[in-house]
């Protein structure tokens, strides 16, 4: 299961609906403590849903039912649902909790209630699994891609 958490995890590194194509990275930390990073993860917006792609793999995170706000200027949402789709078999992730952050403006905005600035056209996602498995991910978007 631990290599399944790794590639669940690689693309859950940004989380965020975007009409166009972004890339990033995420720090997966497990129960024990280990952790490691995984760079060059594909972002893409398919409308309902978002989709996290490992570079050279034929794994997917699927993530629907967010909610966002705006917070301080960014887009703040909620993760309701993911979906872990590893060479075409689909299975639910069961997560705790799951925020993505997005900041689609040309400033840097801070991050209410933490110690967190986000660069423009920055997103960065946190989730934690009901297994214990930490991933904080960060990507970058194209200037015209945030919504």
């Amino acid at each position: 299961m631990r290599g399944w958490t790794r590639c669940l995890m690689v693309a859950l590194c940004t989380l965020v609906p975007l009409p166009a194509a972004a890339q990033g990275e995420v720090r997966i930390t497990q129960a024990d403590g280990t952790s490691t990073v995984y760079p060059g993860v594909r972002i893409v917006d398919t409308g309902g849903a978002i989709t996290f792609t490992l570079p050279t793999t034929q794994h997917t995170i699927v993530v629907t039912g967010t909610k966002c706000d705006r917070e301080n200027g960014l887009r703040v949402c909620n993760a309701a649902d993911v979906w872990f789709d590893r060479y075409g078999v689909n299975e639910e992730l069961r997560i705790t909790k799951g925020f993505v952050f997005v900041n689609d403006t040309s400033r840097l905005l801070h991050l209410k209630n933490s110690r967190v600035d986000m660069s423009p056209h920055t997103l960065m996602v946190e989730i934690l699994t009901q297994r214990g498995t930490y991933i904080v991910g960060r990507g970058w978007m194209d200037a015209g891609s945030g919504r």
